[in-house]
C-alpha cells in the first residue's frame, strides 16, 4: 500500500511538472563599480593635505602632558601620511588609476591648485579638507578595585573624521561624504600597568588610524571585486543533469547550449522556467545584466501564461525570477557606471 502511495504522489508530481529538483551553487566574481566617477580624462590623482590646523581631542592621555602637546602635529601628520600611503598602494595595485601624494600640509588656494593642474595633465587633485581624532577609554570588561591597583579589560576607542573633495579644475570641487572611521584596541591584565601595556604606543595607533581611512576612502573611489554565489536548478531530466556537468567542469556554454534546448524544445513548463533562470544566472556570471535579466523575464512570462495548478508550483520560481529582474537592471545601471569608471 505504501509503495503504491509513493507511485501515485510521484505520478502526479510529474504530470504537474514538478520533477525532483535540487540545487548546484556557484561562485563567481563581480566588479562593483566606484561610488564616485573620476573624470574620464584623467589617469593619474594627485593628494594634497590642505589641513593646515588638524584636530585631536585623545583623553587617553593624560591631562597636561606635554610631550603629547609638543608632538601632537607630529602624531596628526603621520594620521595623514597612513592615510594617504594606504590609498597610494590600493589606488596603484588596482591598475585603474595612478594616486600620487604630498603629504606636507599645502593649503589649497586657487593659484596653487591652478598651477598644480597646469604642471601635471591628466590629473586631478583629491584635497583632504579635514582631519580630526577622538579617543577615549571605555571599560569593555569587570573591571575591579583591589587597593590602588585595576584589573580586567580596558578599550581605546579612536574615531578618525576625515572629508576629501575631488578637483577637477580650479572652478570645479566636489566633497565627497564625510567619513568617520572607528579603530577598537583592547587590551586586558591583573593591573594598571598590565593593561596599559597592552595599548599600542600613540605613534602606532595614530597610523593604523590613518591606514584604515585610506583604505576605506580608496574602496569608494575604486571600482571593487565581490564575490556572490548563486543556485542553479538540478532536476532529474536528462538535459538538465548532463547540463550541471558540464557547470562541473566549467564549460558554461556547453550548459547554455542544453538550457536553451530545453526553453525552446518540448519540456514541461516547470522544466522551462528553471532553465531560463538558469541561462539568466549564466549571463550574469559573464557580466551580461541586459541579457541575464532578459532571461529572468522569460521566465516570468511563461509563469504567467501557465494554467493555474503549474503556476502554485511554481510560487518559489516566481518570487526569485522577480528579485534576479529587479536586481538585474539595478546591474545593468551599474555596468554603465563602470564603463565610465574603467575607459
Amino acid at each position: 500500500m505504501k509503495t503504491r502511495a509513493i507511485a501515485i504522489i510521484c505520478a502526479a508530481l510529474a504530470m504537474s511538472g514538478c520533477a525532483t529538483v535540487s540545487y548546484k551553487t556557484t561562485g563567481f566574481d563581480v566588479l562593483r563599480p566606484a561610488d564616485y566617477t573620476l573624470p574620464a580624462w584623467a589617469d593619474t590623482v594627485l593628494m594634497v593635505n590642505n589641513v593646515i590646523n588638524p584636530v585631536c581631542n585623545d583623553s587617553t592621555v593624560p591631562v597636561g602632558d606635554a610631550g603629547f602637546e609638543r608632538n601632537m602635529e607630529t602624531y596628526m601628520r603621520s594620521v595623514s601620511t597612513a592615510m594617504f600611503r594606504e590609498m597610494a598602494a590600493n589606488f596603484n595595485e588596482s591598475g585603474y588609476m595612478h594616486l600620487r601624494y604630498m603629504p606636507q600640509p599645502q593649503r589649497l588656494t586657487g593659484q596653487l591648485i591652478d598651477s598644480l593642474l597646469k604642471g601635471h595633465p591628466h590629473t586631478v587633485l583629491l584635497s583632504l579638507d579635514n582631519l580630526e581624532c577622538n579617543s577615549a577609554l571605555r571599560v569593555s570588561g569587570g573591571v575591579m578595585n583591589e587597593g590602588d591597583e585595576i584589573w580586567g579589560c580596558l578599550d581605546i576607542v579612536s574615531r578618525t573624521t576625515s572629508h576629501l573633495s575631488l578637483i577637477a579644475s580650479p572652478y570645479s570641487r566636489t566633497g565627497l561624504n564625510e567619513r568617520t572611521d572607528t579603530l577598537i584596541f583592547s587590551s586586558c591584565g591583573p593591573t594598571t600597568a598590565e593593561v596599559v601595556k597592552g595599548f599600542p604606543i600613540l605613534m602606532t595607533r595614530y597610523r593604523e588610524q590613518g591606514r584604515e581611512t585610506g583604505h576605506q576612502y580608496a574602496a569608494s573611489l575604486l571600482p571593487t571585486w565581490q564575490r556572490v554565489y548563486r543556485s542553479l536548478y538540478v532536476t532529474n531530466t536528462q538535459d538538465m543533469r548532463a547540463a550541471a556537468t558540464w557547470v562541473d567542469k566549467n564549460d558554461w556554454e556547453e550548459a547554455k547550449s542544453l538550457w536553451g534546448s530545453i526553453y525552446d524544445g518540448k519540456s514541461k513548463t516547470a522544466e522551462k522556467v528553471r532553465a531560463a533562470i538558469n541561462m539568466a544566472t549564466a549571463f550574469e556570471r559573464e557580466d551580461e545584466p541586459v541579457e541575464a535579466s532578459l532571461w529572468a523575464s522569460k521566465a516570468l512570462d511563461l509563469i504567467e501564461k501557465a494554467d493555474s495548478k503549474t503556476a502554485n508550483v511554481l510560487d518559489l520560481e516566481k518570487a526569485r525570477a522577480e528579485r534576479m529582474f529587479e536586481y538585474l537592471l539595478e546591474r545593468a545601471k551599474e555596468k554603465k557606471a563602470l564603463d565610465k569608471q574603467m575607459n
